[in-house]
């Protein structure tokens, strides 16, 4: 299912192409991505490298959850060049 908003096109779920939502959904919540590098593809498409670290289990009251180390963390702004200047 998707639906159109002007010259954008949104997927219900806009997964990898290569693994299913449930798969990436479990990765991230077990690891962490620690590089991501664009790969040679074909028009249209946009294959990159990662890479995945294990995230650290951290035991509380409230369950467990993985612990990423502040040095490990991707940065998660991201712009266009022509954006940039809004950061």
């Amino acid at each position: 299912t998707s639906s159109r908003f002007g010259s954008v096109r949104l997927m219900e779920h806009p997964w990898g192409r290569s693994s299913g939502d449930e798969f990436q959904v479990r990765l991230n919540n077990i690891y962490h991505k620690v590089l991501e590098v664009p790969v040679p593809s074909w028009p249209f498409s946009n294959d990159r490298l990662t890479v995945w670290r294990r995230k650290h289990p951290c035991i509380t009251d409230d369950g467990v959850f993985g612990y990423v180390p502040p040095d490990e963390e991707l940065d998660p702004v991201l712009a266009i060049p022509s954006m940039s200047h809004l950061l």
